[in-house]
């Protein structure tokens, strides 16, 4: 991991991501801090009842991706889909 990339890591937008059996899986959050930097720790804020956050708790790991205006493209898309089989997005109509 890029060390410098923390420097980036403010208030902001993020796509945090992980993967449930076999298939991926993420949200969009606005809470992520870094605790320590040696070792890399950072801490997220998601809601207990999001499906994303029990797939966290099951595989043990996130991605954690930096949004910004440049992004919008690809972020938007998140707000253009609903959950609605526990975790696994179905863009709706």
């Amino acid at each position: 991991m890029k060390q410098d990339i923390l420097q980036d890591l403010s208030y902001g937008m993020y796509v945090v991501g992980t993967k449930e059996k076999g298939e991926e899986v993420g949200c969009i959050a606005n809470s992520a801090m870094q605790i320590t930097s040696t070792p890399v720790t950072i801490a997220i804020s998601l809601n207990h009842q999001n499906a994303t956050n029990q797939a966290i708790k099951e595989s043990g790991q996130f991605s954690l991706s930096i949004l910004n205006e440049q992004t919008k493209k690809e972020w938007s898309l998140f707000f253009d889909l609903h959950d609605t089989h526990g975790g696994v997005f179905e863009q709706s109509v």
